[in-house]
């Protein structure tokens, strides 16, 4: 019973603060008086609340400088990225080539080696399509199956 009473008293605790809590109406006195606090505050230790130092506030070059260095890094990110996807995309081309430059291992089309509709008792049936249709022009071999 111990825990069971102490989380109600915590709950009912919270319960009561949470009804002193309000927000300030902006230029109220309570208001002015938090801002001369942070104000204060920012004076004495240099940071502003967000933990930013107080000359970025005074100075936009340096705020542009820190912009720019965000920026440089941004593209060089980007940058770095393109490079891998280059790569990739030659690495695949290269492997492309020399498949079709190889012969053609792999027989085209719904044949044994290829393609193979499945006829085994237990697994064949096609659900939510129809079955496939091969066709062949200009010297290539397509396969589509419909959904159904």
């Amino acid at each position: 019973m111990k825990p069971l009473v102490r989380a109600l008293t915590v709950m009912l605790a919270a319960g009561g603060a949470m009804h002193a809590a309000q927000a300030q109406r902006a230029f109220s006195p309570a208001w002015m008086a938090q801002k001369n606090v942070t104000q204060n505050s920012a004076a004495a230790t240099g940071r502003l609340p967000n933990g930013q130092p107080v000359s970025m506030l005074n100075n936009p070059l340096a705020q542009q400088q820190a912009a720019n260095a965000q920026l440089a890094r941004s593209i060089d990110n980007l940058n770095l990225a393109a490079r891998g996807i280059a790569a990739q995309q030659a690495a695949q081309a290269a492997a492309r080539a020399a498949a079709l430059a190889a012969g053609g291992g792999v027989p085209d089309g719904l044949t044994e080696g290829g393609l193979k509709v499945d006829t085994n008792s237990l697994t064949a049936g096609w659900l939510n399509a129809n079955g496939p249709v091969q066709t062949t022009a200009d010297g290539k071999t397509n396969v589509a199956i419909q959904q159904t």
